[in-house]
């Protein structure tokens, strides 16, 4: 036997006795809506909540969503996946819209305003309840959506509402919503009108000017649509009055 045999023997440490990591992903935990809890069709947001609906209202509603369930199998469960669009807020938004006929019109009272759906007052979030339903075909509800912002166009001056009323009419293949949206777009002028050299120094900052609208929004336009915004505008003289613009973008747009 080797005279060192026995040192290299005990100094082998012994195996360990820890669990071995695993790279296994972690089941993301989802919860549920405390709304909407009961129905035999579940929808998952992008942010991991449930919401339990009844199916043949929100079938009615969607084409999308009823060919989806008969090619499910089991369980009807639909999992969102757009962080953008399909998040908890959205959904919620879209079902409390379409299966509660909840409208997000505007109230005044003593001359203060209230919004039953205060979600929907940002022009950004009527926006993504548009590419939701346009995602998932809901025609009918995105007219009726067109129809609460067009009214609300009337009551407020935020400068979004022309650009995301012109969005959604664009989506719902509304022309005349779109003329609307352009000649009630608001010119917001910023610089000086009356500058040292006697000549006018402002951008009009319009968000319906196409230079001013940005990638991700020129990205949600229909093209056609977009093309003859684009055409009017720079067809419509240099004063570009809007009037006129909505004229030109109806000539320039082609079906």
């Amino acid at each position: 036997m080797a005279p060192n045999a026995n040192k290299r023997k005990s100094d082998t440490p012994p195996p360990s006795t820890r669990p071995r990591r695993t790279n296994t992903p972690v089941e993301p935990t989802i919860v549920d809506d405390k709304d909407w809890t009961t129905g035999d069709f579940t929808l998952i947001s992008s942010d991991n909540v449930r919401f339990r609906v009844d199916s043949m209202t929100l079938f009615v509603s969607s084409p999308v969503f009823r060919e989806a369930s008969e090619l499910t199998s089991g369980d009807k469960v639909v999992h969102l996946t757009d962080p953008d669009f399909e998040t908890a807020a959205v959904l919620r938004a879209f079902l409390n819209f379409v299966l509660k006929f909840r409208f997000p019109i505007v109230t005044i009272h003593k001359g203060k305003r209230f919004y039953p759906a205060p979600w929907l007052r940002f022009p950004s979030s009527v926006l993504k309840l548009g590419s939701f339903m346009n995602k998932y075909e809901c025609h009918v509800d995105l007219l009726r959506l067109h129809y609460v912002l067009k009214t609300e166009h009337n009551a407020n001056t935020n400068p979004g509402y022309s650009r995301d009323l012109f969005i959604l009419s664009a989506m719902s293949k509304n022309v005349e919503g779109c003329a609307f949206a352009i000649r009630h777009s608001n010119a917001t002028l910023v610089g000086d009108r009356n500058n040292a050299n006697g000549s006018n120094s402002y951008t009009d900052t319009n968000p319906l000017i196409p230079t001013n609208m940005s990638r991700a929004i020129k990205d949600i336009v229909p093209e056609n649509y977009l093309d003859a915004l684009i055409k009017g505008w720079e067809s419509s003289g240099l004063e570009h009055d809007r009037e006129k613009w909505a004229a030109k973008f109806k000539l320039h747009l082609k079906p």
